[in-house]
């Protein structure tokens, strides 16, 4: 079901947004929880992970996008604290080290085209300190930990990546396939980052040292070229609501970054011909699509484009580009007598048959200078105009202050 209901998503077309000081009177209050190192800025670590490109340049061909997942502090606990450990304790360590934001990207090489089985999995992680003696004390704890398939073995490598790092011989590891393949994981620290890289083999394949660290050494000049120049810093202006998949989203990645497109597991050659037309003369595009409830999902983009004149198009011509790509079972209409947002905003309705039942949906488009994003919300239960738009002045609050990196509660209609 969710598959077919992101399919309505993808027609909707990019969809993307931002944080602000509150929602509005029908979503209820979004206000941020404070930062635990409030004057250190959320880093657009998302744009140090690995790309397809990377993967491919190194030797690991045709990897596609799989997920990704992006945690605060809040979120970090939460998952910790879900296998058992306190909450409290575990508060107090993570602030201790000054842990501010974490993300990680897994790509994965697909059995065959357009199938979301595949064979091998590369994890490409970040998480953000607030400052070197805590990242350093991070690293430590970090390269100690259990991946979760079986103890490792640190292993010597040929040389020593950032600051520090250590190289950890995985074994053979039996994945969800219930075949064997070689892993390694490599934790390396930069200044206040740690990378973490897990890399899993095809069953059939090799998987050496220097394979891994050409691409640590990859995601260490993508991180220098972050801390160098900012990045495109779309992904701390994506505001992410908290969810029933909030910890473990479908898709919270780049999708197009440096003016280079990539596409996703399990993508059929009709969404690749979508997104490629749609983000034509975008240069980076981010990506989130989480589930709010078991029947409502939101999905959200961040687009950049060269000039301020095609993020305004780009809004404009919204409509006629979702009417193009709807399946001819659904209805699309441009909702008037909704707020405006930013330099220009467009707001649309969709609806289409959905097993025996009907999903229905809004996207709300807006461009600001050179950016443009769209928030989308699609349910298979009756949705208010004014909720959405609600979510999406919530959007444009923390995009305009640009930061987003604090988590919003669920609006209270979503389970209503």
């Amino acid at each position: 079901m969710l598959s077919r209901l992101r399919l309505i998503a993808c027609l909707i077309v990019a969809l993307s947004a931002v944080m602000p000081a509150a929602l509005g009177a029908s979503a209820q209050s979004a206000s941020p929880v404070a930062s635990p190192a409030a004057g250190v800025a959320p880093l657009d670590v998302a744009a140090m992970a690995l790309t397809p490109d990377d993967l491919a340049d190194n030797g690991f061909a045709d990897f596609l996008v799989a997920d990704g997942r992006t945690q605060t502090l809040d979120d970090r606990v939460a998952e910790q604290a879900a296998g058992g450990g306190d909450p409290a304790q575990i508060r107090t360590l993570l602030t201790g080290l000054g842990w501010i934001r974490g993300y990680r990207s897994r790509l994965a090489h697909p059995i065959a085209a357009g199938n979301e089985d595949f064979d091998a999995l590369v994890s490409s992680g970040i998480v953000q300190f607030a400052d070197p003696d805590g990242s350093e004390a991070g690293w430590g704890l970090i390269s100690q930990l259990d991946t979760g398939a079986g103890e490792g073995t640190p292993t010597a490598s040929p040389r020593t990546l950032g600051d520090r790092s250590r190289l950890i011989d995985l074994g053979a590891v039996s994945l969800d396939d219930g075949k064997m393949h070689a892993g390694f994981r490599l934790v390396f620290q930069r200044g206040a980052l740690v990378g973490d890289l897990i890399v899993f083999a095809a069953p059939d394949q090799t998987l050496t040292v220097s394979d891994v660290q050409g691409l640590g050494e990859r995601q260490l000049e993508r991180m220098e070229r972050v801390l160098a120049d900012g990045g495109p810093g779309l992904s701390v202006t994506v505001l992410r609501w908290r969810g029933s998949s909030f910890d473990d989203p479908d898709v919270d990645n780049y999708l197009k970054l440096d003016g280079k497109l990539f596409m996703g597991l399990g993508d059929t050659d009709q969404d690749t011909a979508i997104a490629t037309e749609t983000y034509r003369d975008a240069t980076d595009w981010y990506r989130y699509e989480a589930a709010l409830s078991d029947s409502t999902f939101q999905y959200t983009s961040v687009t950049r484009f060269p000039s301020a004149s095609l993020a305004g198009e780009w809004v404009r011509t919204a409509f006629d580009r979702t009417d193009k790509n709807r399946p001819t079972d659904s209805t699309l209409e441009q909702v008037s007598d909704v707020p405006s947002f930013g330099d220009e905003s467009v707001v649309l309705r969709v609806t289409t048959p959905v097993e025996g039942g009907e999903a229905s949906g809004y996207a709300v488009f807006v461009g600001i200078g050179d950016e443009a994003f769209s928030l989308a919300i699609i349910s298979l239960n009756g949705l208010d105009v004014a909720d959405i738009t609600a979510m999406a002045a919530a959007q444009v609050g923390c995009f305009e202050a640009g930061n987003c990196a604090e988590a919003a509660p669920l609006p209270a209609w979503v389970n209503a």
